[in-house]
């Protein structure tokens, strides 16, 4: 369905960075297509790019239809913003739309609703709203799902870039959490029974919480880190943080290197290490910029009333922010960057994780499996025993002492090496074998050499014959080869010597598809064919025929 919408807008007109994200959004085109595209695409001048690019379209392609690669006109930067503010939002960010276009009530609420950073559950909460899935306010639920607002609450909602908290209300699970337009906690409670007025308990993931804490006040530290490591010109695009990962996007006029990579790393780590408490000020703007705080929203703080929250985790790291946070820069207790990829010309992103728990478990298993990779190209190397210059040069690396990110890239090659090497290596052991069966056929001097044999390769017996013709160059072979539960056949003789004698092998072919039912043809001096095993013996009189008729 998505292929067939592609090509649709394709034929009529250019696909635009809108259009491709209404196609992965909408119609489920693979998001996975679209990261090939944008590494290929982001040189545009690149011939080889674009061809592996279009090749890759279609290849998920089953219409005749072919897609045009220069039909594409798209921004990856403008699409990764739509896919980014989608997918951190999910089915929130359509709910938020939903109430703030449709439901004025919910716009005008004005309720006294309150959040508390600080606490991990609430006890004798009051139910101030219930809305069911349409945003339709209600006065009680029962046993259906439905968005609540609580008098206090510990649940963080969505925003900045921070994923919300999960949990319990009175034990119905809480799946989501969203900020209204006027700020307050909308939370998604499933399958639950209640009534505005109730006193509830709540209580949030504390593990998650937790990990997410870590997660937020590591992207802090890593955007510090990047500016002071690699250059101040570096300005944060977005950013998103989860129980699963972090991701940070900046723009730079280039990639980072892998030294540069591993410095910035070791600078976060450092900054961990040197566990400082962190501080929570609430500034105005002004007062924010004196004090030398990041922050990127200026139209957004401009519209806060009241001041603004200045994270302090650091020295080397002030920020405007809104999310939940470590209390001490010890209790992220490590962190590891994951991946880096580009999003365009001069945009990046950078995926990292933080907390023992998360990088004990990338290193055991991700981590593991690109060492254990390693090794195992290494290994085949030695076995395949032919000597490559670039590949040698791997062989004095210790795996575990690469970054993953470097790691990883070595092995794309080493993969690359070893499937070339490998081919080479089938290459020579089948002209060795080709020669051994060669010395089968040409060790007589017949002018026809009539010769069965069992189970050799097709391709193998091929290769054979094209020797022997080319060595015994007066002789006509007459070859069947019983293999799976068919017999293959080839008739075959030097090309010159068919010139010259006017010899045309098709003849003979066009004799056995007759006589036998089979499929046979080819060239003048070369002919291959199958037919079914149960008809050897009227195949052995056949060949009989054809090699008097030869003679």
């Amino acid at each position: 369905m998505s292929v067939k919408k592609l090509i649709e807008i394709t034929n009529s007109s250019n696909l635009t960075s809108k259009d491709l994200f209404n196609l992965v959004s909408t119609y489920g085109f693979p998001i996975e297509i679209v990261k090939c595209l944008e590494e290929l695409l982001v040189d545009l001048n690149n011939s080889k790019n674009i061809k592996t690019a279009e090749e890759i379209l279609n290849s998920i392609n089953s219409t005749k239809s072919k897609i045009n690669i220069n039909k594409l006109k798209i921004d990856f930067k403008e699409f990764d913003e739509l896919f980014d503010k989608h997918r951190l939002l999910g089915k929130s960010n359509e709910n938020q739309i939903a109430l703030e276009q449709q439901n004025s009530q919910l716009l005008n609420l004005s309720l006294e609703s309150s959040f508390d950073y600080e606490i991990e559950e609430v006890k004798n909460s009051t139910v101030l709203k219930i809305f069911d899935e349409n945003w339709n306010d209600l006065k009680s639920i029962k046993d259906d799902t439905a968005w609540i607002i609580l008098d206090k609450t510990c649940f963080f909602a969505t925003t900045g870039g921070q994923q919300h908290d999960t949990g319990e209300i009175n034990g119905f699970n809480v799946v989501d959490v969203i900020k209204s337009p006027q700020g307050y906690h909308l939370h998604k409670v499933e399958n639950c029974s209640l009534k505005v007025g109730d006193k509830v308990n709540g209580k949030i993931n504390s593990l998650s919480r937790k990990i997410i804490r870590k997660q937020h006040s590591s992207e802090h530290l890593m955007h510090s880190a990047l500016k002071r490591i690699i250059s101040q010109t570096i300005k944060q695009e977005g950013a998103f943080k989860s129980i699963e990962k972090i991701t940070l996007d900046f723009s730079f006029n280039r990639k980072l290197t892998y030294k540069e990579i591993l410095d910035v790393e070791k600078e976060v780590k450092r900054m961990i290490s040197k566990a400082t408490k962190t501080e929570v000020q609430m500034k105005t703007l002004e007062e924010a910029k004196e004090m030398g705080a990041v922050g990127y929203f200026e139209d957004v703080y401009k519209k806060i009333k009241g001041k603004l929250r200045v994270l302090v985790l650091c020295p080397e790291s002030i920020e405007i922010c809104g999310g939940t946070h470590v209390y001490n820069t010890s209790e992220i207790e490590d962190f590891m960057i994951t991946g880096i990829f580009s999003k365009g010309s001069g945009s990046w992103r950078i995926e990292a994780i933080s907390s023992n728990l998360l990088v004990d478990k990338f290193k055991k298993t991700v981590l593991k499996n690109a060492i254990d990779s390693f090794n195992d190209f290494v290994k085949e190397y030695k076995e395949i025993n032919i000597k490559d210059e670039d590949f040698e040069k791997y062989l004095k690396i210790n795996p575990q002492d690469v970054h993953y990110l470097e790691l990883k890239d070595i092995n794309d090659i080493l993969k690359n090496k070893i499937n070339i090497l490998r081919t080479k290596k089938e290459k020579e052991n089948l002209e060795k074998k080709s020669l051994e069966i060669k010395e089968k056929f040409t060790n007589a001097k017949d002018k026809v050499k009539l010769v069965a044999v069992k189970g050799i390769d097709r391709k193998l017996l091929f290769n054979s014959l094209i020797l022997a013709i080319n060595e015994s160059k007066e002789t006509v072979f007459l070859v069947t080869n019983e293999v799976d539960e068919s017999i293959q056949i080839i008739i075959c003789c030097n090309e010159k010597f068919a010139k010259e004698n006017s010899l045309n092998l098709n003849i003979y072919a066009k004799k056995i598809n007759e006589k036998l039912g089979g499929k046979s043809g080819g060239r003048d001096y070369l002919i291959q064919g199958t037919i079914l095993r149960n008809e050897v013996k009227e195949l052995n009189k056949v060949l009989e025929e054809i090699s008097e008729k030869i003679k």
